[in-house]
């Protein structure tokens, strides 16, 4: 698959599979005793690289000694060449086992278990490959005048010799034990124990080592212990006890209550070290040099020289060493009625409390305090690591906290028709959504914490927190003309139409200062927020979604007041129709589809430019407010046929 870049030069090509074996033996020994066992071999390919479309770059052009141009990169403007990440060749295996034991006896069912998975992980993923000169401006990259002694505001890159191949081994394993006891005519109660842990990941060169402290950045050449491993097993104690029950309270088996708690570990496997293992220094040599004095093919000089800590900085990524193990609680009470006619009512709540959930950063900033409740600049400070540029991390420290209630209308199939309607109101907050593999998982959330030492700065609504869910589905058979025959019964009957309608309030988003205003030092931009000066207005158009004039530039030195995801975006509407025609042909069924995706052909807006201001001084961004995307594409129309045998 190729994807156009914004610069219409270049084209990202990237290539991905995923290959699957199963094979399942279940066995009966006697009439209450069952097992069964299962094999399976997975394979997951990824192949990413960004490259010049229609034209060749001479290498004579290049920043480095890298088979490969990089990139110019202009602040909130555009970048032209390669993104951070590519090229990218990976594979991922994962062989397992699993077993589960079944025994009926008398009011229990027993089951007792065990899942075994042996992670192999192979390739390479590069960073900044060929390097990234950075401009806060385009008068800046006219001009190649950043001050008087630098051409540009920085250069990421790598030092000739860079290894970014690994070879990573791991196991997750999993054994279980539950019952399920009908203690009485009206009641279950569910019980069970789940313990979960990884082995340490293993590189089978030794291409990988730990951070066992921060202070070793400033006191030892690179930082890490060759011969540790990237963090600190947190896995051995994660046993997760599991409870459920279900009521009939009055007798009658038209009402139930159910209830239940349970305890979730998150095992850290390849999609929480995976960005990690290719970027810890020395294996990985990359550079990151705070205004450069040359532009373009003057930098290979630069990069032959190596590290100098006055002017070439070191880059690296980690994972703190005395890691925590993540977790999360989740819990739920539903009560639900039979109310007849085939139709049930119910009613419920569902929360869940995320514990030791991943944080990421980059902890090379300068300090900062709270004074009178306002978050600085710690005066006369230096950033904590100056040999250093960009060191992001790692580190389990996030919270979360979900409530939500649910109401639901379920009409089950009967008069050739059935229906659902479900409401939902979700209130999640936290102080990071995803991002654990380097990014943010989600459009709306910034790809690295403003303030990697502050996780509570970060304190907001949850990137997928959307208050308000109404869905509306339904499918109706057509009575008509059931018994004709001949070509009039092919024609006319067998006939069903359905469809669902979504109606959500929007996401929330960040306002952002698109440059260093605090003057924190780090390498990442576009992480700090603004100042909060009144009431936010919405115009509710594209044009101007929010009114931007309510945010003002804080002082330099000072973070701003702005809260983490506290504007909102467009709501969503959305409804799917489809007309099927079912012809029976002796033993098969052929189904003719007609389905019409948006089929009111609905316009949902996307979110709008969250960019307060976008250069030094506190400029402000003209887009900002506007909204240039749609959250969902126009109404599509599709013709298909399913046979079914």
């Amino acid at each position: 698959m190729s994807v156009q870049q914004p610069h219409s030069l270049f084209v990202e090509q990237t290539k991905a599979y995923t290959r699957y074996f199963t094979a399942q033996d279940q066995h009966l020994f006697t009439l209450i005793v069952m097992n069964r066992v299962r094999f399976a071999a997975n394979r997951t390919n990824r192949t990413d690289d960004l490259v010049p479309e229609g034209i060749t770059i001479p290498q004579s052009l290049y920043f480095s000694t890298d088979p490969h141009f990089g990139a110019i990169d202009i602040t909130g403007v555009a970048t032209a060449g390669s993104v951070a990440t590519t090229p990218v060749d990976y594979t991922q295996d994962i062989y397992q086992f699993s077993d589960t034991l079944t025994w009926n006896k008398g009011n229990h069912v027993i089951k007792a278990g065990a899942d075994l998975q042996n992670y192999h992980f192979d390739g390479f993923s590069f960073s900044r490959y060929g390097g990234t000169f950075r401009f806060r401006n385009v008068q800046e990259f006219l001009t190649l005048r950043r001050s008087a002694t630098a051409q540009a505001d920085r250069f990421t890159g790598n030092l000739p010799g860079t290894d970014t191949h690994r070879r990573m081994r791991q196991w997750y394993n999993a054994f279980f034990v539950q019952d399920s006891w009908r203690a009485a005519d009206t009641l279950t109660l569910d019980y069970g124990l789940r313990y979960d842990y990884v082995t340490d990941p293993k590189e089978l060169d030794g291409k990988v080592a730990g951070l066992l402290s921060f202070n070793d950045l400033n006191t030892s050449a690179t930082g890490v212990t060759p011969g540790t491993p990237m963090f600190k097993n947190p896995s051995y104690k994660s046993f997760a006890p599991r409870l459920g029950v279900a009521w009939n309270p009055l007798g009658d088996k038209k009402s139930t209550i159910k209830a239940g708690y349970g305890l979730f570990y998150q095992p850290l496997t390849t999609s929480f070290y995976r960005g990690t293992t290719f970027r810890i220094y020395p294996y990985f040599a990359g550079v990151d040099i705070r205004q450069p004095p040359v532009f373009g093919p003057g930098m290979i000089a630069v990069l032959q020289a190596g590290v100098d800590p006055a002017t070439v900085q070191k880059r690296s990524e980690f994972i703190a060493y005395d890691e925590k193990q993540p977790y999360t609680e989740q819990w739920h009470a539903h009560f639900d009625r039979d109310l007849g006619h085939n139709t049930v009512a119910e009613v419920g709540y569902v929360g869940s409390s995320g514990h030791n959930l991943p944080f990421y950063g980059d902890p090379n900033t300068t300090p900062s305090t709270y004074v009178n409740g306002v978050k600085m600049l710690v005066p006369g400070a230096t950033l904590r690591f100056p040999a250093w540029g960009r060191i992001r991390t790692r580190i389990n420290e996030a919270h979360s906290k979900y409530q939500g209630a649910t109401v639901s209308l379920t009409k089950r199939y009967s008069n050739n028709w059935q229906a659902q309607a479900s409401y939902t109101y979700g209130n999640s907050h936290d102080n990071w959504s995803g991002g654990q593999i380097g990014s943010s998982d989600f459009d709306n959330g910034a790809g690295s914490a403003t303030d990697w030492w502050d996780p509570n700065y970060e304190r907001g609504p949850s990137s997928f927190d959307i208050r308000h869910t109404l869905v509306v589905n339904g499918t109706y058979v057509l009575p008509f003309f059931q018994n004709r025959h001949g070509v009039a019964g092919v024609l006319l009957k067998n006939w069903q139409i359905g469809g669902v309608a979504q109606f959500s309030s929007g996401l929330p988003f960040t306002p952002l200062e698109n440059y260093d205003q605090v003057g924190d030092g780090q390498s990442d931009v576009g992480l700090q927020k603004p100042n909060l000066t009144g009431t936010v207005n919405y115009p509710g158009t594209d044009t101007m979604w929010f009114d931007p004039s309510a945010f003002s530039v804080p002082a330099a030195g000072v973070f701003g007041n702005a809260g983490r995801n506290s504007l909102r975006g467009p709501n969503l509407k959305v409804a799917d129709i489809s007309v099927f025609k079912n012809q029976r042909l002796g033993r098969y069924l052929v189904q003719f589809r007609l389905e019409a995706f948006n089929a009111f052909n609905w316009v949902n807006l996307g979110l709008p430019d969250f960019f307060i201001f976008n250069a030094a001084g506190g400029v402000r961004n003209p887009t900002a407010g506007r909204i240039r995307t749609t959250s969902t594409p126009a109404r599509q129309i599709q013709l298909g046929m399913k046979f079914l045998f």
